[in-house]
């Protein structure tokens, strides 16, 4: 297969990304804006930069970024979404790609490993209806960072979309690591968390935690292990010290803050 691409397309990419790595927001993770000038430039349904811990098969958060220049974050998911993501996720090879085979720089698409068939097979939720191409980034300790560009299935990514968005990949890398050198994102947690480390702020146990959620005391462990994550601590202890270090007053009693919705 031949095709080109010329000198001002190429110039385009690059004046896609260079001004966001010079205007960086630290707040924001990822820049919002360069998701939806991807999404625009690409033709995409979406664009998706998201983080997770295959290891422990925890989703951490992400946000996605839209042609119209709209953006909406997440932050996790609940217990019975998470598990049929992580099913879904180590089922397809195309997904746990940069996991199986240690290779986190190649951009890979999902038409590389399965048929329209096997995909809709395979896949669960919106997955099903949408081609997919994953642009891996640096790693953070365990966390897993990718991009994931998202088109109908009528007009599926090609290698020309390979070829641009493996030149590209060492500038997006530039622009996530600007934002870790900054080191200002807060944590973020879901509402549940939330309530969860506020009643742990109180020096409730794990199942005096059940009983106040209504929920199993297993639910409260697997709840602990992504606050844990999402905050790189191992104990409770941390949680509550993390939290406080957030506090304007860092002498006053833990208390949860409202953190922005980045991740």
């Amino acid at each position: 297969m031949r095709f080109s691409v010329s000198d001002a397309e190429l110039r385009r990419m690059v004046d896609l990304v260079r001004p966001t790595f010079e205007q960086a927001s630290p707040r924001e993770s990822f820049d919002h804006g360069l998701l939806s000038r991807l999404a625009a430039a690409f033709d995409c349904v979406d664009v998706t930069f998201q983080v997770s811990e295959p290891g422990r098969e925890i989703m951490i958060g992400g946000v996605e970024g839209f042609q119209d220049g709209s953006t909406a974050a997440f932050t996790g998911l609940d217990v019975d979404d998470e598990l049929a993501f992580w099913r879904n996720h180590w089922e397809r090879d195309f997904c746990s790609f940069p996991e199986r085979t240690g290779d986190y720089e190649s951009v890979v698409m999902d038409s590389d490993f399965e048929t329209d068939r096997e995909r809709r097979r395979l896949s669960t939720g919106p997955c099903q209806h949408l081609a997919c191409l994953l642009v891996p980034l640096p790693l953070a300790g365990p966390r897993d960072r990718r991009l994931l560009f998202w088109r109908s299935q009528s007009d599926p990514f090609g290698e020309r979309d390979r070829l641009l968005l493996t030149l590209l990949r060492p500038h997006l890398a530039r622009v996530l690591e600007a934002h870790d050198r900054a080191g200002q994102n807060p944590p973020v947690l879901t509402p549940r968390e939330r309530e969860l480390v506020t009643l742990l702020a109180g020096g409730l146990t794990n199942r005096q935690i059940g009983r106040e959620l209504g929920i199993a005391e297993g639910t409260v462990r697997k709840h602990l292990e992504h606050v844990y994550a999402r905050l790189g601590v191992t104990n409770r202890v941390a949680v509550l010290a993390v939290y406080r270090d957030l506090q304007p007053n860092p002498a006053a009693p833990p208390q949860l803050v409202e953190l922005a919705p980045a991740i």
